[in-house]
């Protein structure tokens, strides 16, 4: 996924690297320590089609505001205890592009969806299952 696709969050799946986005942050946690002195924070993001957590580390997290809109380059999907998670990573950019203007949706929040392991990964797991 280059730079100028950008995926829609209701698209991510586990294992998505390289993942561009574009979204609303509407809740900023509270930070917490690694036992390596990182502070992380996670955050509530959303964009037209659904809303997901987004990890953020240190100088990140202490930047992002609700309200903001920004644009994810050079990010990756995993599961944290099963639920979708989106992380800047490394290589990972993010870029202020707005305030509060911005199109969204909070359901279906993708965090709270339950993902298989293994090679189905990338489907949901029915509510009724």
């Amino acid at each position: 996924m280059s730079d100028e696709h950008l995926v829609n969050i209701h698209d991510l799946r586990p294992g998505y690297k390289n993942v561009s986005a574009h979204f609303i942050v509407l809740d900023v946690g509270e930070a917490m320590q690694t036992k390596d002195g990182h502070n992380v924070r996670t955050c509530f993001v959303a964009d037209r089609t659904a809303s997901v957590n987004l990890s953020v580390w240190d100088e990140w997290g202490e930047a992002i505001q609700s309200g903001f809109v920004l644009k994810l380059t050079n990010g990756y999907v995993s599961l944290w205890k099963g639920g979708l998670t989106l992380y800047i990573g490394r290589m990972g950019r993010l870029e202020k592009t707005g305030e509060f203007t911005f199109l969204f949706t909070e359901t279906p929040n993708m965090s709270e969806m339950k993902f298989e392991a293994g090679r189905n990964a990338d489907l949901p797991i029915p509510e009724s299952a």
